[in-house]
């Protein structure tokens, strides 16, 4: 792996965006709980709002940096710049 591999790497990769959070071990334990100690492959969009607005007050008060508005935050995460969730809608158009 070279470094020009690695930069391209760093600057574009979704994952890497997420570890250079103030919170990556936050953000990344909430997801492992919500899609894996769980297992399932969605959430609707207010279920998780709710999971993580929860989540993020049980993590500040052990310490940890706040993640912020938790609505804002599902919409970062489904957007270009991350990219590491999705947003699907049913027939109602329902996220």
């Amino acid at each position: 792996m070279d470094l020009s591999t690695l930069k391209t790497f760093f600057s574009e990769s979704p994952i890497a965006r997420l570890f250079r959070r103030d919170n990556p071990a936050t953000i990344v334990a909430f997801l492992h709980h919500v899609f894996v100690e769980t297992p399932r492959m969605s959430v609707s969009e207010g279920q998780l709002v709710a999971m993580l607005r929860d989540y993020a007050e049980d993590a500040a008060s052990l310490g940890e940096k706040p993640i912020g508005d938790a609505a804002k935050t599902i919409d970062e995460w489904c957007g270009e710049k991350f990219g590491i969730l999705s947003k699907y809608f049913d027939a109602d158009g329902e996220v």
